[in-house]
């Protein structure tokens, strides 16, 4: 016999007597800090990483700095790629020159490879279609 989907309505739960929301450690630890305790704990932690303590400076860190992300930049005016007449292989080589010469970014050659990669992988399913066609018009 299938099984049959049942949606609740918006709101409401499929285990109305499952764990009520807010009661994780996590929770009960922030409620039992008081803002005053708060500020002494980060005063604390601010001093020891101010006196050397590596993992204290790292904690403050992570929670203040969010972590960096690559930027996508417009690619240099200096870049200049092979027609797509001259093949993907020479295009390849022309990003890893560029790279070698300082004119484009190891990221911006890695999304670049990439995105050649992709068309090859295009460019291949087209070629098989295209021998299928023509083994298939051959019967």
């Amino acid at each position: 016999m299938p099984q049959t989907k049942t949606s609740f309505p918006p709101g409401r739960s499929g285990n109305p007597r499952g764990k009520p929301r807010g009661s994780g450690k996590a929770q009960a630890i922030a409620m039992a800090v008081s803002d005053g305790e708060l500020r002494g704990i980060v005063a604390k932690l601010i001093e020891q990483a101010k006196a050397g303590d590596t993992t204290a400076a790292r904690l403050l860190l992570d929670r203040l700095i969010p972590p960096l992300r690559p930027v996508d930049a417009p690619l240099p005016a200096g870049l200049s790629l092979p027609p797509a007449e001259a093949g993907l292989v020479a295009r390849a080589q022309a990003v890893i020159d560029a790279v070698a010469d300082g004119v484009l970014g190891v990221g911006q050659a890695t999304a670049l490879l990439g995105a050649l990669a992709d068309v090859a992988r295009v460019v291949e399913v087209e070629d098989l279609a295209r021998r299928l066609d023509a083994l298939e018009a051959q019967e």
